[in-house]
């Protein structure tokens, strides 16, 4: 960083990278002890710095939907959508990792409103 031509904004990009380490870290312990509410909490702080705006958003509609809210839960995953044309693939493997989210996967009418 001695050597960058702009420090400020180079030092913010590392902190960004370092916030979002720390705060994805913290999302799967709270997802694994299915604290859902704590999780998405994190998971809404976490799109601030995440470099990847798709997987986060998609992370925080899911546990959105588990938390109950399930307006949020769509409009994120829209937007998810949005920023990953092949989000519907990215849900596939992420049931395959996570069966914590089977509850959104299974319901078709859910999906339905996201993906049309």
């Amino acid at each position: 960083m001695d050597d960058s031509p702009a420090p400020i904004p180079e030092l913010r990009r590392l902190l960004n990278l370092n916030l979002a380490t720390l705060y994805q870290g913290r999302l799967g312990e709270l997802i694994s002890s299915g604290d859902y509410k704590a999780a998405r909490e994190v998971s809404g702080k976490l799109i601030r710095y995440s470099s990847n705006q798709a997987g986060a958003h998609m992370n925080y509609g899911l546990l959105s939907y588990l938390a109950g809210d399930k307006d949020t839960a769509l409009a994120e995953l829209r937007k998810a959508k949005e920023l990953n044309p092949n989000l519907r693939q990215q849900l596939d493997n992420v049931a395959k990792n996570r069966p914590q989210y089977a509850p959104v996967l299974r319901d078709e009418a859910f999906l339905k409103q996201v993906f049309q």
